[in-house]
């Protein structure tokens, strides 16, 4: 998923040249739909998920909490874990024994030819579910296999908890101010209006907030005349040049070009604003 930050929650200092809506436009094409699924249906795609790969730990973990099993009742299993270099799955407890049992009992009836009403009255026998009927719908509309188990559950836990947590609650790509994205993350983060006007209420510590938010990549957008703007902002200054590309985008032809390092790009910023001229 992206994030799209600005200095201000309308973003009015894109408004004149029409980019404003575009943009709205474009975020609500990726606007996030309702939860698909019930949470009894990932209660049995998570044993489902444990029966074929019992060495994944954050789905151990689930199963875990599913069986009672939590709190501190948790944490020597994990010590246990750290000690031995061993998986959940390794352990010799009479629990993670009973878990993997029933794991695999729920596989072979998802993996049945029985109904989806047999397989659920199967299930029951096994696993708590409270919620029969939405079960039943949910498996009819989307039968668990393994690649379905594969596409939701088999990743790694950073993953697996942005799946769990993060997916459900927020849109593809979401647009949100910059105090806005504290607590948040994303693969890619857009910080626009990035310039020496609309940036000036922001502080040190809410840009770099904004700015770690990224876990693949951060582009910082600057455009002149873009409610005054007439250069970047001083927080460019306080970057390190290492990671750094610097590059202008012409919207004619939409090109981007390289600028060959920071004093490059100001010099392109400058020799922009002395012509009246925004990108």
């Amino acid at each position: 998923m992206s994030l799209i930050l600005s200095p201000s929650k309308a973003v009015d200092f894109y408004k004149p040249n029409g980019a404003r809506d575009e943009l709205f436009e474009l975020v609500a094409l990726y606007r996030a739909e309702e939860r698909k699924f019930s949470d009894e249906y990932y209660k049995v795609l998570s044993y489902y998920s444990l029966a074929n790969y019992p060495s994944n730990n954050f789905t151990f973990r689930k199963v875990l909490y599913y069986e009672g099993i939590r709190g501190n009742a948790i944490l020597p299993l994990l010590r246990e874990c750290l000690a031995s270099s061993k998986s959940l799955s390794a352990l010799g407890h009479e629990h993670i024994k009973g878990a993997l049992a029933k794991a695999a009992k729920v596989r072979e009836i998802v993996d049945s030819k029985e109904t989806v009403a047999k397989k659920i009255e199967a299930l029951t026998k096994h696993i708590r579910i409270d919620d029969l009927k939405s079960l039943q719908a949910d498996l009819e509309r989307h039968g668990i296999n393994k690649q379905r188990i594969e596409a939701m559950e088999h990743q790694d836990e950073e993953e697996a908890e942005l799946e769990e947590i993060q997916v459900k609650q927020m849109s593809a790509v979401e647009l949100m101010t910059i105090i806005g994205a504290k607590g948040l993350s994303a693969d890619h983060v857009i910080i626009i209006g990035f310039d020496n006007v609309n940036m000036n209420w922001v502080t040190r510590n809410a840009f770099f907030v904004a700015k770690t938010r990224a876990r693949k990549s951060l582009h910082l957008i600057t455009a002149l005349k873009a409610g005054g703007a007439a250069g970047t902002h001083a927080f460019l200054d306080r970057l390190p040049d290492a990671p750094l590309e610097f590059s202008r985008y012409t919207k004619g032809d939409r090109t981007k070009k390289s600028c060959g390092g920071r004093a490059g790009f100001l010099r392109y910023l400058a020799n922009l604003a002395a012509q009246g001229r925004g990108h």
